[in-house]
């Protein structure tokens, strides 16, 4: 999911710089939603290298693991890692307007 998002969202350079390893497998993603920079539960945030975050207005941040808090959390699911993110302010590379679109809002 984090990489569909960079690739509808990102600048050519952004798609250039994160998805070819999200492509191959070399690194893993995981796409969460945040109010001021804290996503309180990301599906396969702990294992991430890569993350997404969409924020309340629907602008996203793409973030390398090593910018950014994450904490392992239980699941539900034992078969897939779960974390809290806080992105701290300034960290990431914005992604295009329009992450998510406004229908249905």
């Amino acid at each position: 999911m984090a990489a569909a998002v960079i690739e509808h969202a990102g600048s050519p350079e952004q798609c250039q710089a994160w998805l070819p390893a999200l492509a191959s497998g070399e690194t893993i993603g995981a796409l969460g939603s945040a109010v001021d920079g804290v996503a309180e539960l990301v599906i396969g945030g702990a294992d991430a290298q890569t993350i997404v975050l969409i924020d309340e207005d629907g602008n996203g941040l793409a973030l390398s693991a090593d910018e950014v808090d994450v904490t392992p959390l239980q699941s539900i699911d034992p078969t897939r890692s779960a974390a809290r993110i806080v992105a701290p302010d300034g960290a990431g590379d914005a992604l295009g307007d329009a992450c998510v679109g406004s229908a249905g809002r």
